[in-house]
């Protein structure tokens, strides 16, 4: 099927329910244990080509721009282990984009290259599991270490889903248990990220918890995701007081007034809660992501679409000013 422009929203539109539950037909091997039934399922990949002007701009960006990309650069972090900031994000970060474009137009050229990205990856796995842009005296400091491992568990499940190749599942499970084990003796993950970020940084790895628990059923990933839900409601190093985003969320208190402000590191964690969610079927994940959102969309968002001030959530929707971060005023 071919669509132009006009009916590009109509046809996003008709994902329903009644359509395989399935993302691709590689994804027949991807089966997930635990789960909460979607209310919408998207297309088959490849069972759509959007035309037109819109088409050709998306073709241009995928294969001048995503499958162009030097591998060897976005692994360089994890090969030089050289304590930089947060380099190590940018791989997993591509490689969604390039699971994505793969899916899109499922060739035999763009499955080289995912395949090709991930085995650059893996050949820096440490034999101990880790993966981290960070040598020995600087892992699970307060820097972006945990940040961009997330990252690499991104892009390690993508990859799974996206071919179903075990081994990238069993090399993202690798990754998860360094962090498992130090959190079962006493790390607690919050406090393991830049001070000003009040532990959202590092506890936004909530979600990829619980999508691996919902990918193999292995108790010590749902164990993790709930261990960090708790610890939103603890003190710790780094922070005067919790962070409480859950329990604030579920008491309606306006996002602006919640401890960490920070918008993009918050919602990470929101989204947390909503995998969580949908792998042990608790609604009290998706309720409290639904008052935050609700707020956000009623009390922050400025009428060009924003509702964050250097990069914090504000009263936009009174004020209508705001600093928008670098990226968001070049978009």
């Amino acid at each position: 099927m071919t669509l132009n422009r006009r009916k590009f929203l109509a046809v996003t539109a008709a994902a329903v329910p009644h359509l395989p539950k399935t993302l691709s037909a590689d994804l027949g091997k991807v089966k997930l244990s635990k789960t909460v039934a979607d209310v919408f399922v998207p297309l088959q990949a490849g069972s759509v080509t959007i035309g037109g002007w819109l088409g050709s701009r998306m073709d241009a960006c995928m294969n001048r721009r995503v499958m162009a990309q030097n591998i060897g650069r976005l692994v360089a972090p994890f090969m030089e282990r050289n304590n930089g900031t947060w380099g190590s994000e940018y791989w997993g970060k591509w490689f969604t984009s390039t699971a994505f474009g793969y899916l899109y137009e499922p060739s035999a050229e763009h499955k080289g290259k995912i395949d090709e990205a991930v085995r650059a990856l893996l050949v820096t796995q440490s034999p101990d599991g880790q993966i981290t842009g960070f040598d020995p005296s600087q892992q699970f400091g307060q820097n972006w270490d945990i940040w961009g491992r997330k990252y690499v568990l991104v892009g390690l499940m993508a990859h799974y889903d996206a071919t179903g190749d075990a081994q990238s599942l069993k090399a993202a499970q690798r990754a998860a248990d360094a962090i498992v084990e130090r959190a079962e003796k006493g790390m607690i993950i919050g406090e393991r990220c830049l001070p000003e970020f009040r532990g959202v940084q590092s506890t936004s790895i909530l979600a990829k918890f619980a999508m691996l628990y919902a990918r193999t059923g292995e108790e010590r990933y749902r164990k993790t995701a709930e261990l960090i839900v708790k610890q939103w409601d603890m003190p710790n190093q780094i922070a005067r007081k919790p962070l409480r985003l859950m329990t604030d969320a579920l008491l309606n208190k306006p996002p602006a007034e919640i401890w960490s402000r920070k918008c993009y590191e918050s919602l990470a964690n929101y989204e947390g809660l909503l995998k969580l969610c949908r792998a042990t079927r608790d609604r009290r994940y998706f309720e409290a992501v639904s008052v935050y959102c609700k707020n956000v969309l009623d009390q922050k968002r400025m009428i060009h679409g924003s509702a964050s001030n250097n990069e914090e959530w504000f009263y936009g929707a009174k004020n209508q000013t705001g600093v928008l971060e670098q990226p968001s005023r070049l978009a």
